[in-house]
């Protein structure tokens, strides 16, 4: 499960930006393209069944609603994320692997737009939301320009085991709200619930129960921000039994209570359990300061 990222899962946003470090994130998707820039240390990031070994200056970008996940392979990774529904679908060959002088050169265009929208949204000077637009676009033109997806790209059979899992996180993401047990969803695929359980802690890394948890979590936040709902109300619209089992998952997975989260309100990831950790400001700032154009920032 992947929390607190995008417009999919939070505020409905445009676009999101942000910095973190990296403990250990399921197999999960949402609609938004992502862009993972590792300023230090590395991390492994698993697209489909494809799995990269990315180290400091690396750049890996997902298309929407591709299955991926991510786990640290140092403990002092730093890494900035960029989601944006870009039109366009990316070549898969965008990444750390590329070995076209053209594209390569590209990459560090790429680097510097993100760097750019990092400081503007952490700053907000005057114009800040324009001067982020602007390298959105830049970035949805590079994309465009210099990584097309193929005009008529060969369909892809998918293995039955992904095909499997897309179809339970599917079910999951549109009934999350019902009254749902391992049990009945074992049955409705018609496989043993020992198995469906094996199966789905081996593929998201999370179990059955916690992975719902977790979603049920991810999108009562948005009632929790965007709405004046009590917070009783908003437990029992997203599957909770009660309020009292609302708040003891909240703050076990978030370590506040989800009034205190509402009253924060929040535009920013707050540490997150297992999935984020704090990193050092000072050392991302500096990381990035050689991909910022002074003469463009508003100083």
């Amino acid at each position: 499960m992947y929390l607190l990222s995008s417009q999919t899962e939070l505020l409905d946003q445009v676009w999101k930006v942000f910095g973190h470090r990296i403990f250990e994130c399921g197999i999960h998707r949402h609609r938004a393209h992502e862009c993972l820039w590792v300023l230090k240390g590395q991390i492994r990031v698993q697209v489909n069944e494809q799995v990269y070994d990315l180290s400091g200056g690396d750049i890996i970008v997902i298309n929407g609603d591709v299955p991926h996940a991510t786990r640290a392979a140092s403990q002092d990774n730093i890494v900035i994320c960029v989601q944006n529904q870009f039109d366009p679908m990316i070549n898969t060959d965008c990444g750390p692997w590329l070995r076209n002088p053209v594209q390569l050169a590209r990459m560090k265009c790429l680097r510097s737009s993100m760097a750019h929208i990092w400081w503007e949204h952490e700053y907000r000077k005057p114009h800040w939301e324009l001067a982020v637009q602007r390298y959105l676009a830049e970035i949805q033109l590079l994309f465009q320009r210099y990584f097309p997806a193929p005009q008529h790209p060969v369909s892809v059979v998918l293995p039955d085991q992904h095909k499997r899992l897309n179809a339970l996180i599917h079910y999951l993401e549109q009934h999350y709200s019902e009254h749902i047990s391992l049990s009945q969803l074992a049955e409705r695929e018609g496989l043993s619930e020992a198995y469906l359980s094996r199966y789905f802690k081996e593929h998201t890394g999370h179990t059955f129960h916690r992975y719902l948890t977790l979603l049920r979590l991810e999108q009562s936040m948005v009632e929790l921000i965007q709405s004046s709902h009590s917070i009783a109300a908003i437990a029992l619209s997203h599957g909770f039994p009660s309020i009292k089992a609302y708040n003891t998952a909240f703050k076990r997975e978030y370590h506040c209570t989800p009034g205190e989260f509402r009253h924060r309100k929040q535009h920013e990831p707050i540490a997150l359990g297992r999935i984020y950790g704090d990193y050092d400001p000072a050392n991302l700032i500096r990381l990035l300061t050689p991909w910022l154009d002074q003469q463009a920032l508003y100083l």
